[in-house]
């Protein structure tokens, strides 16, 4: 009790103290953030090339203070396949007081949600201002080359706005195209639009982009069978033509893809198709319902039919063969249903170096459901000192001719005149060999008619020592491009 009456009288003096205390104190007032303005509610740029610039006015309390810290971030949702769920990925891009953000290979192309962040760094209270930037594509259309870079693939791109890139892959991607490259092609399924680039090294020999968004999708490796990984590679050709199937050739072995494989690996899941018993070199789509592939050894002419079967062109009852390497496979132009009948013609090197043209005309016999195949001309090719281990052959797209490269000049052939010399249709500069060449088009409808010549040259000048030359159908040099780049191999278009 005595304890209790104690402890209750200390507290009565303690209460009157605190009344009767008039001492001063001093009260710290924050330095508060009561605004932040000059940031729109949304920004548009394109990736790579616009520099976003912000300087926004923050309004203090009491007036402009250096205690705080920033932040800029950007975010965006991805749904997740395994979880079924949306992921968020966070992206800081700038930690200074004002912006300058060029969107690089980790920001895609999409509306992202921004944050500017301002904390206090004494009582970490952090004030925020939202808003959305829209990231645009810059690579939509264009001409895309993939050149040798030392050891190494590269990829430059005329716009078509006539302005270049260099370094486009490195800059896409944030990583070097490692190994040599062999050979690019953009393909479309329905669904996506692929561009692939096979390279001699691995573990990735090369790479599948996103064509549309221009973004990294896989290595290379998964468009690959097992058993051509882990050793010395070559991809000898590889044709994906539109909505239509995949045939690849890998150290003289073919392979087939249906066009309609999807899952993990698509379009890239393989099929089990008969054996092809010889090496191959070439394989191409002539038209529909018509491919054609050759081997080198004895040199049989097949054709690779609906979900990969494979069935010899036979003439009379027997294979028809024609030994050496396959130069040029293509199809009269014009010729677009298998049905009708269609006239292949077959530019071969023999192995004792005679070149030669061989027009095998294939059709439909509907009365037998059967293909028929009939050699409608052989002959020997009228300059066969023009074609070189570098030739380059491109077929007209509205007249009957097609189109080769020699050292630095480009020939016409004529289909209707087998024995006439080609003709000389454009010289480029000289000391320069063409090492790619394509025929563009202008299109109407459902036809294409011939516009100008896309040209790939290189010389000794040192690194790039590759030009890009756009010439018209005369011969005159159009647009030029010179040592850009390194040696052009193959070049994919946006149109």
């Amino acid at each position: 009790m005595i304890t209790r009456i104690i402890y209750t009288a200390l507290c009565l003096v303690a209460l009157f103290g605190c009344l009767d205390d008039k001492g001063s104190y001093s009260y710290i007032e924050l330095n508060e953030v009561e605004s932040i303005e000059g940031i729109e509610e949304a920004y548009s740029i394109t990736k790579f090339e616009d520099t976003l610039r912000i300087a926004p006015t923050i309004n203090f309390k009491l007036g402009e203070d250096t205690d705080y810290e920033f932040e800029w971030t950007v975010s965006h949702w991805e749904y997740n396949d395994e979880t079924r769920e949306r992921d968020n990925y966070e992206i800081v891009i700038s930690t200074e007081r004002n912006l300058e953000f060029i969107a690089d290979h980790q920001v895609p192309y999409k509306d992202l949600f921004a944050v500017y962040r301002v904390k206090n760094k004494a009582t970490d209270v952090s004030y925020t201002h939202h808003f959305e930037i829209r990231v645009q594509n810059a690579y939509q259309y264009g001409y895309f080359f993939l050149c040798e870079n030392e050891d190494n693939g590269e990829i430059f791109l005329v716009r078509d706005n006539g302005k270049t890139i260099d370094g486009l892959y490195e800059q896409l991607t944030g990583q070097e195209l490692v190994g040599k490259p062999y050979c690019m092609e953009s393909f479309r399924n329905g669904v996506d639009s692929d561009l692939v680039i096979f390279t001699d090294k691995g573990p990735d020999y090369g790479a599948v982009l996103d064509f549309d968004k221009m973004d990294y999708k896989w290595p290379a490796l998964k468009c690959f069978h097992e058993e051509n990984t882990g050793g010395d590679l070559v991809v000898n050709d590889f044709k994906a033509p539109a909505f239509s199937d995949i045939y690849t050739i890998v150290n003289g072995n073919y392979y087939f893809t249906g066009r309609m494989a999807f899952g993990d690996y698509k379009p890239y899941i393989g099929i089990d198709v008969p054996d092809v018993n010889e090496s191959c070199d070439n394989v191409e789509y002539l038209a529909f319902g018509l491919t054609l592939l050759h081997g080198t050894d004895p040199g049989t002419i097949y054709v690779p039919g609906n979900w990969g079967a494979i069935d010899p062109v036979l003439i009379d009852g027997a294979p028809l063969k024609l030994p050496g390497k396959s130069c040029f496979m293509a199809a009269e132009p014009g010729g677009s249903m298998y049905g009708a009948g269609v006239n292949a013609h077959l530019i071969i090197k023999g192995d004792d170096g005679v070149i030669t043209e061989t027009v095998l005309n294939a059709r439909m016999d509907f009365a037998t459901w059967s293909n028929v195949y009939v050699i409608s001309r052989q002959n020997a090719f009228p300059a066969p000192e023009l074609i070189t281990d570098e030739t380059k052959f491109v077929n007209s797209n509205s007249e009957r001719y097609f189109y080769f490269s020699s050292e630095n000049r480009i020939y016409r052939y004529n289909y209707d005149a087998p024995d006439d010399n080609p003709a000389l249709i454009a010289e480029l500069p000289a000391d320069e060999k063409i090492s790619y060449l394509y025929l563009d088009y202008i299109q109407e409808g459902y036809s294409k008619y011939d516009d100008k010549f896309v040209v790939g040259t290189y010389d000794n000048s040192g690194q790039a020592n590759g030009s890009v030359y756009f010439v018209n159908m005369d011969g005159s040099i159009e647009t030029s491009y010179e040592n850009v780049c390194g040696k052009i191999v193959d070049m994919a278009v946006k149109k």
